[in-house]
């Protein structure tokens, strides 16, 4: 074989495998639902990427999801509701295809990317979801930010009743594991991190896992601090003016009358216990939630 023959040969094998491994490492090579679109917006300094399944002739709903996952996690309840919202999924900070800046990742930093991308976007009163750290996010900027939602929904929202963690060596046990989670988690393939949404989350759907697992793939090390600054809901939950409803895990007796009676003391917001479900509410009982919801929504079309 001639040289100029093994350097094309070469160039053809090292590019192929190229190719095999860009695709297998991007994980956002998915193909979105039928007139689903993404893009990318600059909010507070710096680019959120984002999915969106209309093209604003509906009425808005931004989507803000948990620590570690990414705006594809929305997936099967944005499905469900695009046929009555233009629904917006975005990718936090350090997490999916958004930015994943060095330093910036407390709470406030969230809520400023949130209300920075309703503002670039020009949407005009949206409902806002958020799950977990998505939840709190949401919260807060409807505590702070009166006047831009319409209504709220707090999908198991940690710090309802007390803080999710106590300064002190309780944070420093907290920061250790989730780096050590972290660290285990982004040495697994897709097929690993399978495995482990099976045994997490054993109730979501295969599809589901799937996603997870995507995410996992795309979060940064730098997003520990997103989860260690959530704050106790405490001093905002009296200062919520607009409808929000709360769906909550399942829990015993005891801890349900006080996150009811937590809750109970604003009458902009309604709780709802959903029975048999863990912290990814709406993915272990879809159907339920999603009742609740509808109901909860079904006067929030402008």
């Amino acid at each position: 074989m001639t040289i100029l023959k093994r350097v094309i040969c070469l160039t053809f094998i090292f590019g192929f495998a190229s190719y095999c491994y860009s695709q297998s490492a991007d994980t956002n090579a998915v193909k979105l639902p039928d007139g689903w679109t993404s893009g990318d917006v600059k909010a507070n300094g710096i680019t959120l990427h984002y999915y969106r399944t209309g093209n604003g002739t509906q009425p808005s709903m931004v989507l803000s999801h948990g620590y570690t996952d990414n705006g594809l996690c929305w997936t099967d309840l944005a499905l469900a509701m695009e046929k009555k919202y233009d629904c917006i999924m975005y990718d936090l900070r350090g997490h999916g295809l958004s930015d994943a800046t060095a330093t910036g990742y407390d709470i406030n930093d969230n809520v400023s990317d949130i209300v920075g991308l309703i503002r670039a976007l020009k949407l005009s009163k949206p409902v806002i979801i958020g799950h977990s750290l998505g939840g709190s996010i949401a919260a807060i900027v409807a505590a702070n930010y009166p006047d831009i939602p319409q209504k709220v929904v707090l999908i198991d929202p940690p710090g309802l009743v007390k803080p999710l963690f106590e300064p002190g060596e309780a944070m420093n046990r907290a920061r250790n594991w989730f780096v050590s989670d972290m660290n285990n988690l982004k040495k697994l393939s897709k097929e690993e991190l399978i495995k482990v949404a099976a045994q997490r989350h054993p109730a979501i759907s295969e599809a589901a896992r799937g996603r997870w697992a995507d995410s996992k793939m795309q979060m940064k090390p730098q997003i520990v601090d997103s989860v260690l600054t959530i704050p106790p809901l405490t001093p905002y939950l009296p200062k919520i003016t607009v409808p929000t409803l709360i769906l909550k895990a399942d829990a015993n007796d005891a801890v349900r009358k006080t996150e009811i009676d937590a809750a109970s003391a604003n009458p902009n917001i309604k709780l709802v216990h959903i029975k048999g479900a863990g912290h990814l509410v709406h993915l272990e009982r879809p159907e339920e939630s999603l009742a609740v919801l509808n109901d909860f929504l079904a006067d929030s079309k402008q």
